[in-house]
């Protein structure tokens, strides 16, 4: 899903992701957030060749052994809330 996609560069461009810190330092952190932003300032997965830009970055941080595994858990969560009813849920 295209949305979910450009959701999770959102939260990979701007989330203090720990779970990359653990992984990368905050050297891995940083270079995981500026390519996100990147991505994002060219349109993300809806422009014309983003699909295969998410596709060579998931690759990059494969190779550099990064998880945005953070990221991951908050699209998650997003996912799951987005499936309530509208209004409060605790009335």
């Amino acid at each position: 899903n295209l949305a979910l996609l450009q959701t999770l560069l959102h939260l990979m461009a701007w989330n203090d992701d720990t779970n990359l810190v653990s992984r990368g330092g905050l050297a891995g952190l940083n270079f995981v957030q500026q390519e996100a932003q990147r991505l994002l300032w060219q349109g993300g997965v809806l422009a014309d060749g983003g699909l295969e830009a998410l596709r060579q970055f998931d690759d990059e941080l494969i190779a550099r052994h990064l998880s945005p595994g953070g990221s991951a858990d908050l699209l998650a969560v997003t996912w799951f809330l987005s499936a309530f009813p509208a209004g409060a849920l605790f009335p």
